[in-house]
């Protein structure tokens, strides 16, 4: 051993007192500290568990029908120690369940004194070696869970709109461009929201933009509730403009929601003298439904859903309006 070192702690496993006295001489001459000598499994067990020895050196098999090995199996279920075993002689079923345990050295009976200690100062530098691969293994591990959190927290920041936690103008075109995609091999419908609070600008003139603010969160948090459905999405598409995503909804149903919507908005009753379509704030809303085609974009679509919301404002606001494809 290293001189001005913590002696290491061996728990010897020995049914032959004789073998287990002789064996713990040699060590505590080698320098090594023997924290006890148990000669049955629960013994052992139970002074493994008690001292937290460095090594184990245990013979394969104890008096009274006894297994070395299954000491040393509910042994190495509670801690992390190096494992040496101590044998005479054992057929091969007994020596490949004891290779099972991954031990570090085996000391065949009768063994010689530097052969002794060479076995346990290998197993012990073995078992540290080991124990620290494990350790930087799990730290990269754990680094490389870290670093895949990162990204994806700022993948999902660069789709999101800070202010309502809506999907943003980007989160916006990559899910368009999947559903449209999806739904057109699938021959599905979809169908385009597009919200716009009314007089907003008057809005934020007579409350201020902090104000202005708060009303984008609370009519953001109305699109979310309404777009409850697995796959729909509620975006913010610029200023006081939202797009509602939905996939799957015929026009009957998406009519229903433009109502919803709309009545779910006013609803919120925030006061709003300057509205001309009611003393509160109301929306909007341009529909566009329709089946996806093959090879084309979703660009059209877009573009009637705002030619609706158009309609719709110059039809007095606080209504939806729908643009159907002859309109293009």
């Amino acid at each position: 051993m290293e001189a001005n070192t913590v002696p290491h702690r061996i728990l010897i496993i020995e049914d032959e007192a004789v073998t287990a006295m002789d064996l713990k001489g040699e060590l505590e001459s080698f320098g090594y500290e023997v924290v006890g000598i148990a000669d049955d499994r629960v013994s052992a067990t139970w002074l493994a568990n008690e001292t937290r020895p460095d090594l184990i050196i245990t013979d394969i098999r104890l008096a009274h029908g006894d297994s070395g090995i299954e000491a040393a199996q509910e042994i190495l279920e509670t801690m992390d120690v190096a494992l040496v075993f101590l044998t005479a002689h054992s057929d091969p079923r007994t020596l490949n369940d004891a290779v099972a345990l991954s031990p570090l050295a085996f000391l065949i009976k009768p063994y010689d004194t530097r052969e002794l200690n060479a076995t346990i100062e290998l197993a012990i530098s073995r078992h540290r070696k080991d124990a620290s691969m494990r350790r930087l293994a799990r730290e990269l591990s754990a680094s490389n869970e870290q670093q895949t959190a990162v990204k994806d927290a700022l993948a999902e920041l660069a789709i999101t709109d800070p202010l309502t936690g809506l999907r943003n103008r980007r989160g916006m075109e990559t899910i368009l461009s999947n559903e449209w995609s999806r739904l057109g091999r699938e021959h599905l419908p979809l169908t385009l929201l597009m919200v716009d609070i009314d007089h907003f600008k008057e809005y934020n003139d007579s409350f201020g933009h902090l104000r202005g603010d708060e009303c984008l969160k609370q009519v953001a948090g109305t699109l979310r509730e309404v777009s409850r459905r697995p796959g729909d999405a509620a975006c913010r598409f610029g200023g006081e403009e939202f797009l509602l995503i939905l996939p799957g909804i015929n026009r009957a149903g998406a009519q229903a929601l433009a109502v919803q919507l709309l009545e779910a908005v006013r609803s919120l009753g925030i006061p709003h003298p300057q509205n001309s379509a009611a003393d509160v704030v109301t929306v909007s809303i341009g529909l566009a439904a329709g089946v996806p085609e093959r090879d084309t974009t979703y660009q059209a679509m877009l573009e009637r859903a705002d030619a609706g919301l158009y309609k719709a404002k110059a039809a007095g606001r606080n209504q939806w309006w729908e643009a159907m494809p002859e309109d293009d």
